[in-house]
This record gives C-alpha cells, sequence and structure tokens, in this order.
C-alpha cells in the first residue's frame, strides 16, 4: 500500500473513532446533568417540606394567638370558657388550625411529589441520551469499520 493510501485510511479510522468518542461523552455528560437534575429536585423537595412545616406551625401560632384573644375577651365579660358557646368557640378556632396546618403541609407534600417527580424524569431523560450516546458511538464506529474497508478494497483493486 502506498503511504496516501495509509493515510487516508488512518485518518478514516481516526475520524470515526472521535466521532464515536464525542458521542459516548455527549451521552455521559447527558447522563451525569439529570443525576444532578434529580439531586437539585430532591433538594428542593425537602425545602418544600420544610416551608410547608414552617408554613403549619405559623398557623398554629396565628391560631394559639387569636385563642388566646378570644378567652381574654370572653373571661373579661365574665363568660364560663369552658362551656356553651365560649367552648364551642375555642373548639371551631382549634379545628380550623389543624385544619390549615393539614393544608399547608398537604400542599408541601405535593410540591415536594413534584420535584421529585420531575428529578426522576431528568434522570431517566439523562440515561436515555446516555443509551443514546453509546448506540450512536458504536453505529459510528460500525459505520467507519464499513468506511475503512470499503476504502481497504478500493486501493486494493478490487470493486
Amino acid at each position: 500500500m502506498c503511504e496516501p493510501t495509509t493515510i487516508a485510511l488512518a485518518a478514516t479510522a481516526i475520524s470515526g473513532g472521535m466521532q464515536a468518542y464525542g458521542q459516548y461523552q455527549q451521552g455521559k455528560i447527558a447522563a451525569q446533568v439529570g443525576r444532578n437534575n434529580q439531586i437539585m429536585a430532591e433538594y428542593a423537595a425537602q425545602d418544600a417540606l420544610r416551608r410547608g412545616e414552617e408554613e403549619a406551625a405559623q398557623v398554629r401560632r396565628q391560631a394559639d394567638q387569636l385563642k388566646g384573644s378570644q378567652r381574654a375577651s370572653m373571661a373579661a365579660r365574665g363568660l364560663d370558657l369552658g362551656v356553651g358557646t365560649a367552648a364551642e368557640l375555642q373548639d371551631q378556632t382549634d379545628f380550623f388550625s389543624l385544619v390549615d396546618q393539614g393544608t399547608a403541609r398537604y400542599n408541601a407534600k405535593q410540591d415536594a411529589w413534584s420535584a421529585r417527580v420531575q428529578g426522576a424524569n431528568a434522570r431517566a431523560q439523562g440515561d436515555a441520551a446516555r443509551a443514546q450516546g453509546n448506540l450512536a458511538a458504536f453505529s459510528t464506529l460500525l459505520g467507519t469499520a464499513g468506511q475503512v474497508s470499503n476504502k481497504w478494497l478500493q486501493f486494493k483493486g478490487k470493486p
């Protein structure tokens, strides 16, 4: 084989190898980005839960303050706080406080679930991109091998 032929075959093989390596690396990077996005989504989920607990605590504090004001007002009027309307009013304040606290926690759990689903989707997309990159790299290597073989046969004089 002459020198230009060897150079052409080597250039084709190297070019195909570099292209395959680039496709493989792109897939690897996409998978890592997906994993990173999933980690960030988990941080967002944990933050949503924390904020939900803070909101529930704030609701409880506000209800406790309201109940304290109600009790002081009713006691100042000489009402018995343990019976009748006075007791019912306090029970309703407690009830609605618990409902609002539950709503805050539920909403936080929904936000956390949504963030985790987004993270799982990002991870799946990254994994799919990695698989696609690997497949593209393998396909490129096969195509390059075919090109090198075809050129080899052409240089050898076979059709």
